[in-house]
Parts: structure tokens; sequence; C-alpha cells
């Protein structure tokens, strides 16, 4: 009789949704048996519900985690709905929420051992600070944004869970932490590497290092002018934004014409700007009204709600 394959110790993942007026958006952390974590913020390109963005997020997780191969894996949400019906222990009943159950089922039976659990949100800040931040950095990324960071991903890769990017004068660089930063340049100076020649070669040599240091930061420090410039004109938007009122109309409400648009009376410089009234007889969407006189009579043109104003009367 053959002895049980030993599983490996699990991989934790913690994952969380949410969803806004803006779209939806997931954050995901997956921590190998070392406790190196690969975090994750995802935005998804169609409206959901807060139970489907949770789903989404687990399922996000799922895909990542077997195409890391991983063999056990415990997952961590914070939602009671997606880990009752994920370990099978409520049924999914609504039409729209079976498939998710579903899928999880599917995608869990790649794995050699898989369990899920709730656990409280306070215990799942990080992945709900990650879906935060999807949801304001990638809400403007649009298609030109999308393939300069295409054009920069071909520096970057990832070997043995070592992040590499590519320099232009020289072999790959390997991205290390601080302490390890601090490892290299002791070697640099005091070790193996210490000055064995000349001062005026050892000058010539740390100026062209320093040139083809610049040269491999440059496009970093342009990547975080562009991150700060996005910053501010978020905070710039979102300050005037405030202030702005949404206005809208809807069939059978009775609203002024900017007369310096329609020109329909010549009131001269001291004239009233507003004529009418009219009636909205429909709502175009984007802005755009349908409109009618007194009289009944349609006008031809349709009017932006930027040239219109409610009209209130009164009855007496």
């Amino acid at each position: 009789m053959e002895a049980e394959e030993e599983l490996p110790e699990p991989w934790i993942l913690f994952t969380d949704g949410s969803s806004c007026t803006d779209g939806s958006e997931a954050g995901l952390i997956l921590t190998n048996p070392k406790g190196v974590e690969f975090t994750y913020a995802l935005r998804f390109r169609f409206d959901a519900t807060n139970n489907e963005t949770e789903y989404e997020a687990l399922i996000a997780g799922l895909r990542i985690a077997e195409q890391m191969g991983v063999k056990n894996l415990q997952a961590n949400v914070d939602s009671c709905l997606v880990a009752n019906q994920g370990d099978r222990t409520y049924d999914a009943k609504e039409v729209e929420m079976i498939r998710y159950p579903e899928k999880v089922i599917t995608l869990t039976n790649s794995f050699n051992a898989f369990s899920i659990r709730q656990i409280p949100r306070s215990e799942n800040k990080k992945a709900d600070a990650l879906s935060k931040i999807a949801s304001t950095s990638f809400a403007r990324l649009n298609a030109k944004k999308a393939r300069a960071v295409r054009r920069k991903s071909w520096r970057f890769f990832v070997v043995n869970e070592t992040h590499y990017k590519k320099s232009f004068l020289g072999p790959w660089l390997r991205c290390v932490g601080p302490l390890q930063a601090n490892y290299v340049l002791r070697e640099i100076h005091e070790g193996s590497c210490s000055m064995h020649a000349c001062t005026r070669s050892v000058v010539a040599k740390a100026l062209r290092t320093a040139l083809e240091i610049n040269l491999d930061l440059l496009e970093e420090r342009r990547e975080e002018a562009a991150i700060r410039e996005a910053k501010s004109k978020a905070e710039m938007e979102k300050y005037y934004n405030s202030k702005v009122l949404n206005t809208s109309f809807k069939p059978g409400d009775i609203v002024y014409c900017n007369n310096d648009v329609s020109r329909a009376e010549d009131t001269g410089k001291l004239g009233s700007k507003w004529e009418g009234p009219y009636e909205v007889t429909k709502a175009l969407g984007k802005g755009a009204c349908k409109l009618r006189d007194c009289g009944w009579k349609q006008l031809s043109r349709t009017w932006n709600i930027r040239n219109l104003k409610k009209c209130y009367i009164h009855k007496m």
C-alpha cells in the first residue's frame, strides 16, 4: 500500500471586493509558506453588486493561485455568504448567484487541499485597502495609458519569486529590500569589492557608474512624476466636483431656455437672458431634452440642460 503524499504547507489567500457607483474592484493578498506576500489590486470593467464582487475577488485569487502552482490553499473572506456557499453550507437560490459557487467549486478541484473561512473585517484591512486603491488608481486608466503600461512591462519579470529589471547598459538588475541593499553596500565598500586601485581610476569608475544608475532611475522618476501629477489632478477634480450640483429634467418639467442660444427674442443688452416657458416632453439622456411651447408645438431641435433653467410655477 502506497503511503499518502504529504501535503505542503498551505498558502494563505485574503480577498475583499467592493462595489460603488463608478465601478467595482477587488483586493487580493496571497502569502506563501515563507511569508512572502503577493498583492493585487483589481478593477472590474462591469457593474456588480457587493456579493458579486466578493465572489469575483475570490475567483480571481483562485485563478492566480492555480497559475502559481499552489497545491494547498486556505482562503479567508469577510463575506458570510461567500464563506458558507463556498464550503457548501448554504445553497444559492438566486439565478444570478448560482453560477458563482459552481465556478468556485470547479476552480478548487485543481488543489489537493482547499479550505475557506470567514474572518472579521478588522482582520482583512490590507485586502480592503487594496480594493480602495483600485477604485482611485485605475478609474481613469484609458486605452492610451494602458498601452503605455504594456510598453514598460517588458523591462520587468519575476523568476523564482525574485523581481528583476532590465538595465540600459548592463545585465538584469535584482530588486532588493532595505536589508539586502545595506549588505550589498557594505560588501562593495569593505568586502571583496573594496578599492585596490588609484584614486583617479576609482573616481572615473564611480562617475561612470553614477551615470549608468541615473539612466536606470530615469524611467522610475518619470513614473513618480506621473503618479504625483495624477494624484494632484484627482484631488483638484474632487474639490471642484464637490461644489457641482447635479441637474436633470424629466418629462412634464417647466423650463426656461437661454436666449443667447435660441435667439427667439431680440431683447437687447438689458433684456432678459431667459425666454419661455417650455415643457420637457422627453429626456434623451446625456443631458439632452425635447421641448414644446405653451401652444403644444414641438421644438425642432434638442436642448442641452446647461442651456435650460428650472421654472417654478406657484398655484394660486
